[in-house]
């Protein structure tokens, strides 16, 4: 399974488009080595994320009447 597929089922709430932007910043290491989104995980390996904070200005829904 490719690196960024295998993050996306653990951080449903992130896009895959983020996730490969912190892979590409090296925030993700597998077996104690960045690399990159295409990588093709072999079972037993490890896997390190460092996440950042959502934007603070992340626009939020709000309920409201429609005609």
């Amino acid at each position: 399974m490719r690196l960024d597929a295998f993050l996306a089922q653990k951080f449903p709430t992130r896009s895959r488009v983020q996730l490969r932007r912190t892979i590409s910043a090296g925030n993700v290491a597998v077996d104690g080595q960045p690399t990159k989104p295409a990588y093709r995980l072999v079972p037993g390996q490890r896997v390190h994320v460092t996440l950042s904070a959502p934007p603070a200005d992340t626009p939020r829904a709000e309920a409201m009447e429609l005609d």
